[in-house]
């Protein structure tokens, strides 16, 4: 076999895996699985630059940016879907440079950029109608329609609302009367009373039934139940919290079933039920956990040594291939990297909310329904109030390494006390001290000023407290001390634990380091924490050290500039 004909066939062979990939990813799309397809679509790239399929490239770049715009990532959503159109309008595709110029439209919306989205949603048009493809005119025209509603010009929305209406009408256009409706309940039924809000979503409803789009048809079934708990109407909330609960069980729809455990919990608060709210906002803790937390740390280190062993691939290799080589196995990389730090950023959109959601119910139990539980409600309280602060911890660390690793971190200097940031921060920790029995010392002989990045030494000293109390036994003392000499700020963060190894101490500032120590009581803990403090420490122009504390236990001193 020549070696053209083999490389033809190595071609095929990667777009045939390609291909495959892609249907996948479509599929899980489909279903609302944005962190599996967005995997999926990544790896079939890969394939697709090996093979050469420009077209393929461009329509993973399509599907990429709306996956960007569902998570909430709308400016980099964009920039897929420019370089998307770099393909299409080579081969004068104007039915999908329309469907981009759409959802370019609907991002700058979400991004209030709102001329930009109305500049987009026109052009959209003028594509559609050079093609006289009257179901997609009518689109815009509606997304058209939800910019000017964005604006509170709602009287220029409603006009071309009803133009779409008639359209679809026409059109028989059962899946697009179902997101006008939607659309229309948002907007009008926003601004003219609960009663036509119900009236669209029902509307909308139906249609979604008769298509049988299950997915939009549970957050059809969410925003009524939503709407009817403001009416004060619980129970025809309830009987559609069951509807969604047992359609997202049904057809594995994540998302919203964690939505329907949410909104369990709210309904029986509502109605009075502590116990019942306490039993399904624990329930809702745990799915959160179970399908979100338990393998994110195992994903993102395995693409991190992924893409350390390609690194280390392309730079054993450099020496040896010629520049075109060395470029394709760049691009590999590059692409790679991508792949990591938008897994980075879906886990920010994914955990980050429905975490911020149980944290403030938390709030709100410990706050008002604290007292009316029993002793071991109370401590279940305390555990899920625990568990769920770990997982914010967690995620915290995960994002600020991302942010570090791509350089974009910026300061932003303040004058303030740094006596009051750790004041703020031991009372934040005063629960968990108060739970293990440790005494928090602060000590700081004069009040000062420091010109620096507040936000930025607040996540230093957190990750140092944090870490204070994980590894210190009950009953023991955590010493904080502030001072000021010459020119710089010197804080000491010292506790009464096991110490570090003479053998650890090496890797103790390591990305995902980990030292035989562990927390004392069952505490999470992924090996990022001391890594950000040191770069985060550099940020600021300082320096971090640590050394052993007199009578055991471990000292960290972090000197930064006054």
């Amino acid at each position: 076999m020549t070696y053209i004909a083999e490389e033809l066939l190595g071609r095929n062979d990667y777009y045939n895996q390609s291909e495959k990939l892609f249907k996948e990813a479509l599929t899980l799309f489909e279903k609302g699985d944005n962190f599996e397809s967005h995997a999926l679509l990544n790896k079939s790239i890969v394939l697709k630059e090996k093979c050469g399929d420009l077209r393929g490239i461009s329509l993973i770049e399509y599907y990429l940016g709306q996956i960007l715009i569902r998570t909430g990532e709308y400016a980099r959503a964009i920039r897929r879907f420019h370089q998307a159109l770099r393909f299409f309008e080579l081969e004068e595709n104007n039915k999908l440079i329309g469907e981009i110029f759409n959802h370019i439209g609907n991002a700058n919306r979400y991004l209030r950029n709102y001329e930009e989205a109305i500049s987009f949603h026109k052009k959209s048009i003028e594509r559609f109608i050079s093609i006289n493809d009257s179901s997609n005119i009518f689109y815009s025209y509606m997304y058209l329609a939800n910019d000017l509603c964005a604006m509170s010009e709602f009287d220029k929305a409603i006009a071309y609302y009803k133009i779409v209406l008639d359209g679809f009408n026409k059109l028989n256009d059962e899946k697009g009367l179902s997101k006008l409706y939607n659309n229309m309940a948002i907007a009008i039924g926003g601004k003219t009373g609960k009663a036509d809000e119900l009236h669209y979503y029902n509307k909308s409803a139906e249609y979604n039934k008769k298509i049988n789009d299950t997915y939009t048809l549970t957050s059809n079934l969410i925003n009524m139940a939503i709407v009817y708990s403001d009416l004060n109407n619980f129970e025809e909330a309830k009987k559609l919290i069951d509807e969604v609960y047992e359609l997202s069980d049904k057809y594995g729809y994540f998302d919203q079933k964690h939505k329907a455990l949410h909104l369990y919990a709210i309904y029986y608060k509502q109605k009075g039920d502590v116990d019942k709210a306490f039993e399904y906002m624990e329930e809702y803790a745990n799915y959160i956990r179970q399908h979100y937390y338990d393998d994110s740390v195992e994903k993102i280190k395995t693409i991190e040594l992924s893409y350390q062993y390609e690194k280390s691939i392309f730079e054993s290799e450099m020496q040896l291939q010629k520049n075109k080589e060395l470029n394709e196995k760049n691009e590999k990389l590059n692409s790679l990297l991508e792949e990591k730090n938008d897994f980075l950023r879906i886990v920010a959109h994914d955990l980050r909310n429905p975490l911020n959601n149980i944290l403030g119910f938390l709030k709100l139990l410990n706050d008002d329904k604290k007292e009316s539980l029993d002793m071991e409600s109370k401590e279940y309280l305390g555990y899920i109030t625990d568990g769920v602060d770990q997982m914010y911890h967690i995620v915290t660390n995960i994002l600020n390494t991302n942010t570090l690793e791509e350089g974009k971190i910026s300061i932003t200097k303040t004058k303030f006390l740094p006596s009051e940031t750790i004041n703020e921060l031991i009372s934040a920790y005063s629960l968990k001290s108060k739970n293990k029995n440790i005494k928090v010392n602060f000590n700081c002989p004069e009040e000062f000023i420091l010109n620096s990045d507040k936000y930025i030494l607040k996540q230093i000293l957190d990750n140092l407290i944090s870490n204070a109390l994980k590894f210190s036994q009950q009953g023991k003392n955590i010493y904080i001390h502030l001072s000021k000499e010459n020119k710089s700020v010197i804080i000491s963060v010292k506790d009464e634990g096991p110490g570090i190894k003479d053998d650890e101490k090496n890797k103790l500032f390591k990305k995902y380091a980990t030292i035989s120590n562990k927390p004392t009581a069952g505490e999470l803990s992924t090996g990022l924490g001391l890594s950000i403090v040191k770069k985060l420490t550099e940020v600021l122009g300082g320096t971090i050290i640590h050394k052993d504390a007199e009578g055991g236990g471990s000292e960290f001193i972090v000197d930064i500039p006054l």
